[in-house]
């Protein structure tokens, strides 16, 4: 009868020990757009007791008396406590930590690990670091984001490419541009001024020499991955957006040709040839009849004679380079609800070129992301990436330039024309009032038609 006794006391007393526990129940919440947040750990503070939210952020614990309070730790959010105070449901929501979020990155498998842990150097760039528009690019955007990268463009030619240097050049590959991917998938054969940079979340750049570990030699000169927006949990967002910029070449020095000249000229300050004759300008041709007399050493040759006579002044640098406008036009539509979210862009970019009738480049794009929560941990993704770009440039500004730098200043304007289309390959037809230059060479960059000038 005395053990009955003596065992009927310790269930009694164990079961009042058990009644002494609360059970707390909850929901952790994004404090930006309210979605819910799976896997976020849920401990006791002091004790190693807790649990994990499920993927509706849906927690339960069981917390002894003496526990005062509750700790929320998940991975790019700040860290919470919450004073329990007997409550037996506590609903919490998380803000993210920025501090935090730029010490995580995205390896080439597809896992998320604190920056600390890689051997290899990671830079990570958020879309609120990016420059808005009228940068339109994700290239151009990058200059001057990436610690130790060289990025510069090869000429302000529109739609010209921009050359990427993050460690060096590699012998394997036999070229210095750095793997692409976007959202985990390699992009060979396309530009990174191709893609819409408002369609981008996130941009991470992989400069280290280890990085061929995780990627293979296509890796080995570094690698740029590119993160597309996705759609999020709440009410429906659209946004539009709409600009123009104007782009002019700076001539602070106010660079030309010089305004006078040492030729020999006769009484009338008309410029003559070696035949004592003065030079004349074949309209067709726009060829002068002969060379100037020069002479550099001569101790009586001064620059102090106007082009006033046979001989007009021409100020190259005006007549071909003007004014050109770039616009931007997008429109996208995002949102989510429960386990489904969407975003949809579609944009256009048009630039215009500095060159007088060089054409323009106009870029379209439409980018949609739409993924579908399966099952716990499960979701099912799809990405897709449009773009369609016609380029109307019929010469780089590098030709042109050569071309007037190398023109004298007496040259007509289509002369100089004549001759920087002519180091593309093009020959000249007349064309009714107009010389026009066609496409002669197996040159794919120049096909087409090329600049088409008035004749003075």
């Amino acid at each position: 009868m005395k053990k009955i006794l003596l065992a009927c006391a310790a269930l009694a007393f164990s079961c009042a020990l058990v009644a002494q526990d609360l059970t707390v129940t909850g929901k952790v919440t994004a404090a930006e757009d309210g979605s819910p947040l799976p896997g976020v750990n849920v401990i006791v503070k002091g004790t190693t007791n807790g649990a994990v939210t499920d993927s509706d952020g849906v927690y339960t614990l069981s917390a002894p008396e003496s526990a005062t309070e509750l700790v929320y730790s998940f991975i790019g959010m700040t860290t919470v406590e919450v004073s329990i105070a007997g409550r037996s449901t506590i609903d919490v929501q998380l803000t993210m930590d920025v501090t935090q979020l730029s010490e995580i990155v995205v390896t080439g498998v597809g896992v998320a690990t604190d920056k600390r842990k890689l051997g290899i150097s990671v830079e990570s760039i958020t879309s609120g670091e990016l420059p808005p528009a009228p940068t339109a690019s994700i290239d151009q955007a990058l200059i001057g984001k990436i610690p130790g990268a060289q990025i510069s463009s090869t000429n302000g030619t529109p739609g010209a490419d921009v050359n990427i240097l993050l460690r060096g050049i590699n012998t394997i590959n036999r070229g210095t541009a750095p793997m692409i991917l976007i959202d985990g998938i390699q992009v060979a054969s396309t530009n990174l001024n191709t893609i819409d940079l408002n369609t981008i979340d996130r941009v991470e750049v992989v400069q280290g020499a280890s990085a061929a570990t995780i990627y293979g030699a296509q890796g080995a000169n570094g690698v740029i991955q590119l993160f597309s927006k996705k759609g999020k949990a709440g009410r429906l967002n659209i946004d539009f957006s709409s600009s123009i910029a104007n782009n002019t070449y700076l001539n602070i020095g106010d660079v030309r040709k010089a305004r006078f000249h040492a030729f020999v000229t006769d009484a009338d300050n008309n410029v003559i040839g070696t035949s004592g004759n003065p030079l004349t300008l074949d309209p067709e041709t726009l060829i002068y009849s002969e060379n100037v007399q020069y002479s550099p050493l001569s101790l009586t040759s001064v620059l102090n004679k106007p082009y006033d006579r046979n001989l007009q002044y021409y100020d190259h640098f005006d007549y071909f380079f003007k004014s050109a406008n770039t616009f931007n036009n997008s429109v996208s539509v995002s949102g989510g609800k429960d386990k489904v979210d969407f975003a949809f862009s579609a944009s256009n970019n048009h630039q215009e070129s500095n060159i007088i009738e060089n054409g323009s480049v106009s870029r379209s794009n439409f980018a949609s992301n739409v993924g579908f929560q399966l099952a716990k941990g499960l979701t099912f993704r799809t990405i897709t990436q449009l773009a369609y770009t016609k380029n109307t440039i019929r010469t780089s500004d590098r030709d042109i330039m050569f071309s007037v730098n190398n023109a004298r200043p007496f040259a007509p304007a289509e002369r100089a024309v004549e001759s920087a289309m002519e180091i593309r390959g093009f020959s000249k037809q007349r064309s009714g009032e107009k010389i026009v230059f066609r496409n002669t060479s197996k040159d794919l960059f120049a096909s087409g038609f090329g600049i088409a000038q008035r004749l003075s």
